[in-house]
């Protein structure tokens, strides 16, 4: 056998054994690639989920923070009219409670819903409600923060304002919010239109007292 047919030979083999090892290891890395395919979707989807439960939870809370702080408010301007003195200022404390708790969420409901695709309407009014809530925070904190009676222009803003905040509570009470929220129901909330057409009620609610200033 000549030089020239022993490495014929020779290169047939190597090329043989390359074959032969090369298969295995192309299906490992197809298998490992497919894996982490996988692995990436996966976290994906969890990620995805998380962020619905959380969004759920946020609502939720800011629903309920509206609804019953701010239904407590309007019950304190109620108490306002008649106190005086020291009696007052302890009603004007508990009055700036609820609406620190009640207002930004209503603030938080409003960006929420604008931001959403259904969400057009509020979207539209966004920055005029948003001024309105400002104002109402401001006038409510101004509102009889002296020791004399309330006069007849802080009775009218008083009652206009008793409404505003009633109204905003109502729309937030309409939502109904499970008192166990589990992530599911959370899900099942932030997916749902319901609460984007409340917020439209409460933003519109806003501009029309604005607009009446």
């Amino acid at each position: 056998m000549d030089d020239k047919t022993m490495q014929g030979d020779a290169l047939d083999r190597e090329t043989a054994g390359r074959r032969g090892w090369y298969a295995p290891v192309v299906s490992v890395l197809l298998v490992l690639s497919l894996i982490g395919n996988v692995y990436l979707y996966t976290l994906v989807l969890q990620d995805g989920r998380d962020r619905r439960e959380a969004e759920g939870h946020q609502l939720a809370g800011d629903l309920t923070a509206a609804s019953v702080s701010l239904a407590s408010a309007s019950r304190t301007l109620d108490q306002l009219v008649l106190a005086q003195g020291a009696d007052r200022v302890r009603i004007k404390v508990e009055l700036e409670g609820d609406l620190s708790a009640g207002l930004p969420a209503v603030a938080r409901l409003i960006g929420a819903a604008a931001g959403k695709p259904a969400g057009s309407q509020v979207k539209a009014i966004e920055e005029a409600a948003l001024s309105g809530l400002q104002a109402a925070y401001a006038k409510l904190r101004e509102l009889g923060a002296h020791t004399e009676p309330l006069s007849e222009a802080e009775l009218r803003e008083l009652d206009g304002l008793k409404a505003l905040l009633g109204s905003l509570a109502s729309s937030a009470d309409s939502v109904h919010v499970p008192a166990d929220l589990t992530d599911m129901a959370a899900m099942q909330l932030a997916a749902g239109e319901r609460w984007i057409d409340a917020v439209a009620e409460a933003a519109q609610a806003l501009k029309d007292w604005a607009d009446g200033q």
